[in-house]
């Protein structure tokens, strides 16, 4: 029978109690991120009030998107922080929620590879509508864009009286990408050829740029 000196007990019993430490605190200094979308009455002070629950809970923003449309005020943004930073943020901003502000705010956690799915791009371009509105453009663009495996980046549109008559423009910017590996079939040429015929039949102007070409041009400056 062989005895251990109680000294390496006690240093071996310090190793583990390290290691647990350690492992806690690891789990507790990795860095989450999540999606937080918010919507309601538009108001002033609105986006201070909600970036400052963010910051208070240890959070930090990151890509965001912010717009206000017919007096409501929408937000969109990624956060970045520690796991108890997000619980803590997620818990004040639901507390937040249906307020009497009215604001509603959705918080979600993006896990493993939903943070980059979609890899190095191979192409982008950003496109440019502008016409008299008409029922189905939104749709009728983009699903050419999607048949050719193109992702909507970001998407502006706006809808505005012309200055005499009765007609409404219609004007719409935006950009897509393709993200690697690129189909063999993929030909600009093609889509744009699609964006012309529709152009025709709608009666509007659609233009479609590369980035590339564009940034060769003005070393991306000025871009649509």
């Amino acid at each position: 029978h062989f005895s251990m000196p109680n000294p390496i007990l006690a240093m071996i019993s310090s190793i583990r109690h390290s290691s647990r430490h350690f492992n806690n605190l690891s789990r507790l200094m990795s860095t989450k991120t999540a999606v937080v979308s918010a919507i309601g009455p538009d108001k002033i002070g609105i986006v201070t009030e909600t970036t400052k629950a963010i910051t208070d809970a240890g959070g930090n923003v990151g890509d965001s998107r912010m717009s206000r449309l017919s007096g409501h005020f929408s937000m969109l943004m990624t956060v970045t922080g520690t796991d108890s930073s997000i619980a803590s943020m997620t818990e004040t901003l639901n507390k937040m929620s249906g307020g009497k502000d009215g604001m509603e705010y959705t918080i979600r956690e993006v896990v493993g590879e939903e943070e980059d799915q979609g890899g190095e791009e191979e192409f982008a371009a950003f496109f440019r509508l502008e016409g008299a509105d008409s029922p189905g453009l939104i749709t009728k663009v983009t699903s050419i864009f999607s048949a050719h495996a193109l992702s909507v980046d970001y998407i502006e549109t706006e809808a505005t009286s012309a200055p005499f008559g009765g007609t409404t423009l219609f004007s719409m910017d935006g950009r897509v990408t393709l993200s690697g590996p690129m189909p063999a079939s993929f030909d600009p040429d093609v889509i744009r050829e699609k964006l012309d015929a529709l152009a025709d039949d709608e009666n509007v102007d659609i233009d479609i740029f590369d980035q590339e070409d564009l940034e060769e041009v003005d070393d991306g400056v000025g871009l649509p």
